[in-house]
C-alpha cells in the first residue's frame, strides 16, 4: 500500500509577551486541525517543533498520512 503524506506548519499568529504559556492555544489549534484533516483520512505521523521563543513552543510542523488513493 502507497502512502500519502502532508506536512502542516502550526504557529502562534499575533503578539507575543515574553513568558507567556501559549500551551492551550496550540493544543486547540493541533485538535482542530487534526479532527479536520481527520474527515479526509489524514492520520497524525510526527509532530516536529519548529521555532521556540523564549523557552516557548510557538511553531510546529505536524507530518500527517493516508493510503494513497492511486495504489498503482
Amino acid at each position: 500500500m502507497v502512502k500519502q503524506y502532508k506536512v502542516i506548519i502550526l504557529e502562534i499568529k499575533g503578539l507575543r509577551v515574553k513568558g507567556d504559556d501559549h500551551s492551550s492555544y496550540l493544543a486547540d489549534l493541533l485538535s482542530q486541525n487534526l479532527n479536520s484533516y481527520s474527515q479526509d483520512g489524514w492520520q497524525l505521523e510526527f509532530i516536529t517543533p519548529s521555532m521556540m521563543s523564549d523557552g516557548n513552543l510557538v511553531k510546529m510542523m505536524v507530518t500527517l498520512s493516508r493510503d494513497s488513493k492511486n495504489n498503482s
